[in-house]
C-alpha cells in the first residue's frame, strides 16, 4: 500500500525541503560558470552556452572525422575512403589517389564545420575544393583567384563563432603560405 510519508524510500521532509530549495534559490541554477584562464575558445564558447542548449554543433575545433576522395568515374560521382591520412591532425604533402577517376574533392564528415588548421593542403595541394558536412551544415573550402574562399550551404545554422573561427583559420592559411 502506498503511504505518503516516503515516495520511492524518499523521506517526505527531504522532499519538502528540495522543493523549497529549488523555490528559495532559484538564482542558483542560472548562475554563470566561472572561467579558467588556461582554457581555449572553444572551451569559453561552450562554457558560456546554457547547458541545456550545449551541443557538438557548438565546436570550433574538428577532433574527429571521416573522409572520403570524390572522384567521377564513367561520368558518375563517387565517394572512396580517405584510408591512412589524418587531415586533421598530420602536416605530411597530399596526392592524389591511385584509383582510376577523376579526382573532383575531398569530402570530410566531422564534429565541427570550421576547416582545421592543416586543410589547406587539399586546395593549394590537391587544387580540389573540401567539403565538411558537420553539426549545423556544409562548408565549402577553395582557392578561387589565387585566395582561400569558404561558402557555406544555404540552410546552415553557423553561429558567430564558427564564422569568425573560419575567417581566421584562412588568415592563418594566407600568411603561412605567404611566408
Amino acid at each position: 500500500m502506498f503511504h505518503l510519508g516516503h515516495l520511492y524510500g524518499i523521506p517526505m521532509r527531504l522532499l519538502i525541503a528540495l522543493a523549497a530549495a529549488s523555490v528559495a534559490f532559484p538564482a542558483l541554477a542560472q548562475q554563470e560558470p566561472t572561467t579558467n584562464p588556461a582554457t581555449t575558445a572553444d572551451d569559453e564558447a561552450v562554457m558560456t552556452t546554457d547547458p541545456g542548449a550545449r551541443s557538438i554543433a557548438a565546436r570550433i575545433t574538428p577532433s574527429v572525422e571521416n573522409c572520403s576522395w570524390l572522384l567521377r568515374v564513367n561520368g558518375t560521382l563517387t565517394r572512396e575512403p580517405l584510408r591512412g591520412i589524418d587531415l586533421i591532425r598530420s602536416t605530411t604533402a597530399l596526392t592524389r589517389p591511385t584509383s582510376t577517376g577523376n579526382l573532383e574533392g575531398v569530402y570530410c564528415e566531422r564534429d565541427s564545420v570550421v576547416p582545421g588548421e592543416q586543410d589547406d593542403r587539399v586546395p593549394r595541394q590537391l587544387g580540389v575544393p573540401l567539403f565538411i558536412n558537420g553539426p549545423g551544415g556544409m562548408v565549402t573550402v577553395a582557392i578561387k583567384d589565387g585566395l582561400y574562399r569558404f561558402s557555406i550551404s544555404k540552410d546552415a545554422t553557423i553561429t558567430d563563432a564558427q564564422r569568425e573561427a573560419m575567417r581566421n583559420v584562412i588568415l592563418r592559411w594566407e600568411a603561412r603560405g605567404a611566408g
